[in-house]
């Protein structure tokens, strides 16, 4: 086995610890959060979740960007443009984390009392939770840049290390904080703490890795041009994704309420796996294919890109098909019977949307890493804009069913990644 090959497993093996690993946990509290939240105050931690993960859109796809040319400067053995880099994004996404940071706190009554469907009782929290969520949404801007770093460097056992350290302890503290009676605004200020020492910390190997602090603020005109040229087209691609994973929360949340998004909420937990260990397992191709692409010779990346779509398919029909036919006896023993009403259809037709999506994982990362960021934001805008329309739709229509109907509508489209393959791989 050739030293590149031994490289990608270790770091599809990392990275499948990381993106499996606190979903895996989640499945485990789920059942215990519900009882201790209600389904209107999960509902709502799910949405502060999802306006977290949508700092790498609001960054500019800063992230992505920075992946590709960490990776490629560190193909051609370059060290010093890494550290001109890095320190121009940390200096960009210092100021947008703050600014959007500051948008999203002061908008948080705003949300509550005219937008979100959440009930009177639970304003006062609401909004207090929606404040700390801005706060956790700057720190995940500005971390998502040491991610990219460590992914860039093809060091995934760094990324999963910080992530399961920070993620996992912040959902042990969840659960304790529950059982012994606290809510949600005692779990995100713990969130918030948690996550402002593992930055520091992700800060420090960062400095180890590139030989220089990141934290100092410089922007450099050549490195900035470079990425954002690149990160222009990711953060599109990101918006379409950001489409595809987070808005139908929104459109629940605001359509239906969050106690129905607790529901969707709960099943999206589940299903969502059939993806997440897909994008995990196949997500070193980024960074393994932009580096090979700055050597002599790239080997046989045409028969390659075959054998790995073809496992792709295989892996997305063997994790799809266990939640499609076994859906009520899973949700029976995992949340109880009474539950099994309420979210055995949306549970099948999450799986089937997800199925379909997890199919073009792996040539998704293969033209990320073969630089045409071009067609593939093209084709998650797209994707995202039939996603977004099928769910506001169909949700007067078949109730939260709209949000898997949507997703589904997401895959399909995005499909048309194969189409670009023949020509990228050449």
């Amino acid at each position: 086995m050739s030293a590149g090959t031994n490289r990608n497993i270790k770091n599809a093996a990392f990275s499948l610890c990381e993106y499996a690993g606190v979903p895996l946990l989640y499945l485990a509290a789920t059942p215990l959060l519900v009882k201790g939240l209600g389904l209107d105050l999960y509902g709502l931690w799910m949405l502060i979740n999802s306006i977290v993960v949508m700092a790498g859109t609001v960054n500019l796809g800063f992230g992505d960007a920075t992946l590709r040319f960490v990776s490629v400067c560190h193909g051609r053995g370059e060290a010093a443009p890494i550290v001109r880099g890095i320190r121009t994004v940390c200096s960009i996404s210092l100021l947008i984390a703050l600014i959007s940071g500051l948008l999203i706190f002061l908008s948080a009554p705003l949300l509550v009392n005219f937008v979100l469907k959440i009930p009177s009782q639970f304003s006062a929290v609401a909004i207090q939770s929606l404040e700390l969520g801005a706060v956790l949404f700057a720190i995940h801007m500005i971390g998502s840049v040491f991610t990219a770093t460590f992914c860039g460097y093809e060091r995934y056992d760094l990324s999963a290390f910080y992530s399961l350290g920070t993620r996992g302890t912040i959902l042990i503290f969840a659960v304790l904080l529950t059982l012994h009676g606290q809510g949600l605004r005692e779990i995100l200020a713990a969130a918030v703490l948690i996550s402002l020492i593992g930055l520091v910390m992700q800060g420090n190997m960062v400095h180890r890795l590139i030989g220089a602090s990141p934290w100092r603020l410089q922007i450099h005109r050549d490195a900035l041009k470079t990425i954002f040229g690149f990160g222009l087209y990711a953060c599109l691609q990101s918006t379409g994704e950001i489409i595809f994973t987070q808005a139908d929360r929104f459109i629940i949340g605001i359509m239906l309420g969050t106690s129905a998004l607790g529901v969707y909420s709960v099943c999206l937990q589940l299903a969502q796996c059939i993806h997440a260990v897909q994008s995990a397992g196949f997500s070193v191709l980024f960074p393994a294919i932009s580096r090979s692409t700055q050597a002599t010779s790239s080997g046989n990346l045409p028969t390659e890109a075959k054998r790995l779509i073809l496992l792709n398919v295989a892996i997305s029909f063997a994790l799809a098909s266990p939640i499609i036919l076994f859906g009520d006896a899973i949700l029976a023993v995992w949340m109880g019977h009474d539950f099994v009403a309420q979210g055995s259809m949306v549970l099948r037709l999450l799986a089937c949307a997800f199925f379909v999506m997890s199919m073009n994982v792996a040539v998704h990362y293969i033209l990320l890493g073969t630089g045409d960021i071009k067609f593939v934001s093209f084709t998650n805008i797209l994707a995202g804009a039939m996603s977004l329309l099928t769910t506001v739709m169909l949700i007067p229509v078949v109730g939260i069913h709209a949000g898997a109907m949507g997703r589904f509508m997401y895959g399909a489209t995005v499909s048309l990644n194969f189409s670009r393959l023949p020509k990228a791989v050449r």
